[in-house]
């Protein structure tokens, strides 16, 4: 094979006009055809980055490539042949920029929910629509889900409105570091959920309200359940309004986070019957609810539900009641007086329901109806890798010294998401800011390192107040309970300067907490 490949390069580059039918990943034919081969099927190669990716594919001298069986080839990937994305010669790494795709021959009129609906090989970044020239320029999130799509349309020849669709490359581009972000923290895509909207509300209403956030591909509303799910054209503008309507005080009852992009595929065998029940919309980290699948149907859940909480009960006395271990996010609907806790741990999360479900919790002088919440995805990879590394929703500040300053920090740890605890020790100058969700504590203590304005504060993660800590465990070390810190804590000083946004805790000694306990 080797003999009959070098052979073959050797015979194409003696003949610069002829041209090579890409057969398979080592094998060209070359052809010597006196009638000139129609332009659809050729592609010149005088990128000089292409000619890097895969050496056994391109060889210089060789001005074009011509593959009769298959014609959707791209300009911008003359060399690559379906099928062949697995094969010890192509080169992967440098092709993980490519991961937009141009479909065109598109119908004068149509809907883009439509065309995009087509999609079910991975999540997409964004979605163009350029009428004028009637095609769709889209960019899959991971070159290999274009890859996938590409083989899918070479295989069979995809059909919209009977109209035959041509799909090929587009140029190379690098996925934003923005995005890159929002998909390690927070598992971002195009699907915005919704939960717990009023009954009033409208696809309309919804589309009217989150439209200045950026094109919408469609609204469903799941009336039944109180929830709805938005696609955006585009993966910038889901990541705004998650952003700015968790740290909103008129969203502040409604529950605002990521679902999964319906181009994506089914991420586990229950997925199956979600794209059932939601119509291919699922949500991200929904907890109203339960979906029984299997023998146990709480296997790996880590949501559990508190019920029953009085009227007068704030988010901080929630979380002062729970020291079972860190969490991953707290949703407190007051005006159904429930609370979804969300742990990191499963095994964490069955011990706090299976001791309150026969014991008792009382907040606020009454009884807490304690259950299973719905079933909560499996803890992300990446935030998994940041607990490791010591995040927690407790951020630490350092080096706080007048407490007009306080109100500073507060309003700007704010801006990241809803604020359960803001902790001041006056005599160690620091103070303690507790975030209702992980993600958005993850997003502070990167966001705020990088403001110039608070280079002179100390920060970190501290342990989460929720973190299994009781007062019986407190030593005079508590260099553990911070991390990377050896700080001790005193007396708590409130400032009276200061409201802090509703359901928040400004700790002035009323309140019990776990850095009370902590002797001087």
């Amino acid at each position: 094979m080797e003999t009959q490949m070098q052979t073959s390069i050797e015979e194409v580059q003696e003949q610069p006009n002829s041209f090579a039918s890409v057969l398979h990943a080592n094998e060209f034919v070359p052809l010597n055809m006196k009638t000139p081969v129609p332009t659809a099927y050729c592609f010149p190669c005088k990128n000089a980055y292409l000619s890097t990716l895969t050496p056994a594919l391109y060889q210089p001298g060789t001005e074009y490539y011509y593959n009769q069986n298959y014609p959707l080839m791209s300009p911008y990937l003359p060399y690559y042949v379906p099928g062949n994305i697995n094969n010890s010669t192509f080169d992967t790494e440098k092709l993980r920029d490519f991961r937009s795709l141009t479909i065109s021959n598109l119908p004068n009129s149509y809907k883009i929910s439509d065309l995009l609906s087509l999609i079910r090989t991975g999540p997409l970044e964004k979605a163009c629509v350029k009428a004028s020239k009637n095609r769709v320029l889209i960019s899959f999130i991971h070159a290999a889900d274009a890859f996938a799509f590409y083989e899918q349309c070479t295989v069979n020849r995809p059909v919209f409105q009977s109209k035959l669709l041509r799909v090929h490359f587009a140029r190379p581009t690098i996925l934003p570091e923005s995005i890159h972000q929002a998909l390690q923290q927070s598992a971002a895509s195009r699907n915005v959920f919704i939960g717990n909207i009023p009954r009033e509300f409208t696809e309309q209403t919804l589309e009217d309200c989150l439209s200045k956030y950026g094109a919408i591909e469609n609204v469903k509303i799941l009336s039944s359940r109180n929830i709805a799910f938005v696609h955006f054209l585009n993966i910038k503008s889901a990541i705004r309004v998650v952003r700015e309507l968790s740290s909103d005080k008129e969203w502040h009852s409604r529950r605002v986070f990521y679902g999964m992009d319906h181009c994506s595929v089914p991420i586990n065998n229950n997925s199956k019957l979600l794209a059932k029940k939601y119509n291919g919309y699922y949500a991200g980290l929904d907890c109203f609810g339960s979906q029984e699948t299997g023998k146990d149907k709480f296997a790996g859940n880590r949501t559990a539900f508190l019920g029953n909480l009085h009227e007068s009960t704030e988010t901080y006395e929630i979380c002062n009641a729970i020291h079972y271990g860190p969490l991953h996010d707290v949703h407190y609907i007051p005006e159904k007086h429930i609370c979804f806790i969300t742990f990191i741990s499963p095994e964490v999360a069955r011990s706090f329901v299976e001791e309150y479900t026969k014991g008792r919790l009382y907040i606020h002088g009454r009884l807490v109806k304690v259950g299973w919440g719905k079933e909560s995805r499996p803890f992300p990879a990446v935030l998994q890798t940041a607990v490791s590394n010591g995040a927690s929703r407790t951020v630490y500040v350092g080096h706080v010294g007048k407490e007009d300053e306080l109100e500073k920090l507060l309003n700007e740890f704010s801006k990241y998401g809803e604020v359960e605890h803001f902790n001041y020790i006056s005599k160690k100058k620091c103070v303690f800011i507790s975030f209702t969700s992980l993600p958005n504590a993850i997003k502070a203590v990167s966001g705020v390192r990088q403001n110039k304005a608070f280079r002179k504060f100390r920060i970190h993660y501290g342990v989460d107040r929720c973190g299994g800590i009781t007062e019986r465990e407190y030593s005079t070390d508590f260099n553990s309970v911070v991390s990377t810190t050896s700080y001790q804590f005193g007396q708590m000083k409130t400032p009276s300067n200061i409201s802090p946004p509703s359901g928040t805790s400004l700790h002035n000694g009323t309140v019990p907490s776990i850095y009370d306990a902590v002797p001087t």
